[in-house]
């Protein structure tokens, strides 16, 4: 089979796949009326007031000894709702679909072709997942000391621990609603409140988290006042905060020297074989050429990584 045919065949297969991923997301929109009408008739069972049955959407269902579960913990980070193999689907979709256009718009080899269609398809999403679940932690975060201070005012009001977490789930907006809507459900199915608060732990890797899980641990096994704990424990998270609010406004200079020069070499590469195309061409056939641009590549990674290690400061 010529190389002709091969494309024409991918091209082929990419479209079926296009059409079949086309005709999935009909269907499943026919048949989200159902699903809204299944969600509706458990809504009674959750906490009132959250935006989904919790339990129906866990994100700790990944086995610890399964090879997708770092990718499934990525995605319950994120607040994404999308089984792994529904997520490694789209992505082989979006691979058989790159493929064959780039082979022919490109005309690079097969080979590369496909290692540059996989990048786009898997790289692209992971890096915007990845922005997601950060910006979804930094979420929690700051929104965590609200959070127990309307603990603290419940548990003060004499109120059990539970409902402190089930006023947090209903008052509270996403993500620390919604994660404590699903520390609630675990324990109102049954659950003990330390497994459950081990659960929020994995979803959630943040030190706050482990602070709150060591002090309600703490209480539950020796006693104390719990409230007055909480109290504590969110004055110390707001000073946390605010110093490292301040830690970032003081390296703001560094962090931005940093950028521009993990930039300017590449910068000054692309305006250089824009200007002169053949600055670069007359040395191509050196056969040193490529072992010297690959030790170049290699020494600047080297130094961004170093300078990102250099300017990331936590406090």
């Amino acid at each position: 089979m010529d190389t002709d045919t091969l494309i024409l065949a991918l091209v082929f297969a990419s479209v079926l796949l296009l059409v079949h991923g086309s005709w999935w997301l009909v269907s499943n929109r026919r048949g989200g009326s159902e699903r809204r009408r299944l969600a509706a008739r458990l809504q009674p069972e959750t906490v009132e007031g959250t935006t989904t049955p919790a339990l129906l959407h866990r994100r700790d269902t990944a086995r610890p000894r399964d090879r997708l579960a770092p990718l499934a913990r990525l995605l319950g980070l994120a607040g994404l709702r999308l089984p792994v193999e529904r997520a490694l689907t789209a992505v082989g979709g979006a691979t058989a679909a790159l493929f064959p256009l780039l082979a022919l718009v490109t005309g690079l080899p097969l080979g590369a072709a496909l290692v540059l269609a996989l990048a786009l398809a898997a790289g692209l999403p992971l890096l915007v997942v990845a922005a997601m679940a950060r910006r979804r932690v930094r979420a929690f975060e700051s929104q965590l000391p609200g959070a127990l201070d309307t603990m603290v005012r419940s548990l003060r009001a004499g109120h059990p621990l539970t409902a402190a977490i089930g006023m947090v789930a209903r008052e509270v907006p996403p993500p620390v609603g919604s994660e404590f809507a699903v520390v609630f459900d675990e324990m109102t199915y049954g659950l003990d409140l330390r497994e459950a608060l081990g659960h929020l732990m994995r979803r959630m890797p943040v030190a706050a988290v482990n602070f709150l899980v060591v002090a309600v641990r703490i209480q539950a096994g020796i006693g104390g006042n719990l409230a007055e704990v909480l109290a504590s424990l969110a004055r110390v998270m707001r000073e946390r905060d605010k110093l490292g609010r301040k830690v970032k406004a003081l390296s703001a200079e560094a962090r931005l020297s940093a950028a521009i020069l993990s930039v300017l070499p590449f910068a000054v590469a692309g305006i250089v074989a824009t200007t002169n195309p053949d600055y670069y061409g007359t040395v191509a056939e050196d056969p040193l050429f490529v072992p010297l641009i690959g030790a170049g590549l290699g020494g600047i990674v080297t130094g961004i990584l170093v300078m990102a290690r250099m300017v990331h400061l936590k406090p």
